[in-house]
């Protein structure tokens, strides 16, 4: 019994490990960082806890309202370049409205704003180094309309899913870039009415595009 306590007691411990290195303010928010590369100083953007079975922003202000994220940050006088987004760096903030992708993130992971029903405004103008969307990315959110860069190859499983406000997706004309829609990818986008897919795309998943009641062109 007392062995099962100490390893519950040490999961516990592990649990509540921050994922983060350190914490950064843009535009009047924070956001955290973890260290993924210490010698070429690349950092990516993550959630502030390690998330198992809890929140991972239990006790910590989730962001709200318009994020920048920056393509460098500097902590104790090292500036260092944001080159990904991690999986669960923004899941369940509800409150975000509006993200913006700079130019050295060269993906966007797995659930990275999964529920963030409110967020109806994605720019990724300067995301020119963005190659990959992970699944469930932007599941669940307000979206009105996505344009995905030219250099994005990978659209992962269920990446906009459940968008019910999504009218427009842009996609580029390029035989170098998007070559993979995955399952479920934009799954119950009601408001979907035109898709323009390049004549790159390799692979398109099952269910892609299932239930887009108002797909028409």
């Amino acid at each position: 019994m007392k062995k099962i306590v100490l390893i519950l007691l040490a999961l516990c411990a592990f649990h509540i490990t921050r994922a983060h290195d350190f914490g950064a303010v843009s535009s009047g928010k924070t956001i955290y960082y973890s260290i993924t590369d210490a010698t070429n100083h690349y950092v990516m953007v993550v959630a502030p806890r390690l998330d198992f079975w809890y929140d991972p922003y239990v006790g910590i202000e989730r962001p709200a309202g318009n994020i920048v994220i920056p393509s460098t940050v500097t902590h104790d006088g090292t500036t260092y370049s944001v080159t990904s987004i991690d999986n669960d760096a923004f899941k369940d903030c509800s409150g975000l409205t509006g993200v913006t992708i700079p130019g050295t993130v060269t993906s966007i992971g797995n659930y990275a704003f999964y529920n963030c029903s409110s967020l109806s405004t994605l720019n990724t103008s300067n995301a020119t180094s963005l190659t990959s969307i992970g699944n469930y990315a932007f599941y669940n959110c307000a979206l009105s309309s996505v344009t995905i860069s030219e250099f994005v190859t990978t659209i992962g499983n269920y990446a906009f899913a459940n968008c019910s406000s999504l009218t427009t997706l842009t996609t580029p004309y390029n035989p170098t870039s998007l070559t993979t829609i995955g399952e479920y990818a934009f799954h119950n986008c009601s408001a979907l009415t035109g898709v323009r897919i390049p004549y790159s795309v390799t692979s398109i998943g099952n269910h892609a595009f299932e239930n887009c009641t108002s797909l028409s062109n």
